[in-house]
């Protein structure tokens, strides 16, 4: 595994290298998703909305989108991600 080092520009933004581009298949206008670990942030390819793999998944138990996204956000809450307020 090799690192990378990019800068972060006065916008915010960062190039990703075109070799990485090319071994996860992202090209302009694709969306990645960011995923911060305690010190760490992780990126990769954005797989979709929760919306879109319903379904995917049998279970025993019906549960809501709605729910699914209460569940989340609580979660979010609780390990720290101020990003929203729980519900």
């Amino acid at each position: 595994m090799k690192i990378s080092t990019v800068r972060i520009n006065s916008k915010g933004q960062i190039t990703i290298p075109s070799l990485i581009r090319k071994q996860l298949g992202l090209k302009g206008g694709d969306e990645i998703a960011l995923l911060v670990d305690n010190s760490k942030l992780i990126v990769f390819p954005k797989q979709g909305d929760i919306k879109a793999a319903f379904g995917l998944v049998r279970a025993n138990v019906s549960v809501s989108i709605e729910d699914m996204e209460k569940v989340i956000r609580q979660r979010e809450w609780e390990q720290g991600f101020k990003r929203r307020k729980p519900l």
